[in-house]
């Protein structure tokens, strides 16, 4: 979103102790108590079509973007992408939530850069006229920069290594051992792993741990902050924090 220019927006983490997995009715209600004008799902949705249709009753449009299959009735959403939904052709369907996101963004890339050519030969002015300025300034393919967070996810989710997915975390490591994010760079020198030379196990033994203790522990949106945060300080202080309540994680388990 803040590459195309957009800032007004908020990501909204639910706590799995309290309020479970994916839409739930605080949130619910937040949106249309903020007014939003459009929530996107990530990696849930199609288990929620009570709360989907709260918010389009409320005149909130709904992009659900998931992998699951539907609890009992499918979301009555704007739109519904998922590889898993009935009728849907894209050949992988072992995508992770955030595979799914990735592809939309790859495919958003794709199609504003489409209608950016053909507004070339259109004499009315487009709507979209200032994101196809900004897209002038951001290379072809600069989305692979994003298959940093994907591998993680996919890494993280055990979902099948074949076919799509092989290739979304051969290329992720790729750019993991390049990634400018200062909070994962800040996390990979504190657990002393050489970026350059960062593994798959490095990721599912030492990364995904402390991201996932955030949420065990109910703090899901320290792991957001360190994962975009541009502040090297603040980087710093989640990383230990987070390395803290692992180590908490890690107590309550043994016990």
């Amino acid at each position: 979103m803040t590459k195309l220019g957009h800032t007004n927006f908020s990501v909204t983490i639910p706590h799995r102790n309290t309020e479970g997995f994916g839409l739930n009715e605080d949130a619910v209600t937040k949106f249309i108590d903020e007014k939003v004008n459009i929530v996107i799902t990530l990696d849930c949705g199609m288990g929620d079509a009570h709360h989907v249709k709260r918010l389009t009753d409320a005149g909130i449009d709904v992009i659900v973007t998931d992998h699951h299959l539907p609890n009992h009735a499918v979301p009555e959403a704007f739109a519904i992408v998922n590889p898993n939904q009935d009728r849907d052709t894209y050949p992988n369907k072992s995508l992770c939530g955030s595979g799914v996101a990735y592809k939309i963004a790859q495919a958003l890339f794709v199609e504003l850069r489409r209608q950016k050519m053909e507004s070339r030969s259109d004499s009315k002015s487009s709507s979209l006229s200032s994101i196809f300025q900004l897209l002038d300034s951001i290379p072809l393919g600069w989305e692979k920069w994003l298959l940093d967070m994907t591998a993680i996810a996919t890494l993280s989710d055990m979902v099948s290594l074949t076919g799509e997915n092989r290739a979304l975390v051969t290329y992720g490591l790729f750019v993991l051992r390049k990634s400018p994010r200062v909070g994962l760079r800040t996390l990979l020198k504190h657990l002393r792993i050489k970026q350059h030379a960062l593994s798959e196990d490095d990721v599912v033994f030492m990364i995904t741990p402390r991201i996932n203790a955030a949420s065990r522990m109910d703090e899901p949106e320290l792991a957001y902050r360190l994962l975009s945060t541009q502040d090297e300080a603040e980087a710093q202080q989640l990383v230990e924090h987070l390395d803290g309540i692992n180590n908490e994680r890690k107590g309550a388990v043994a016990h």
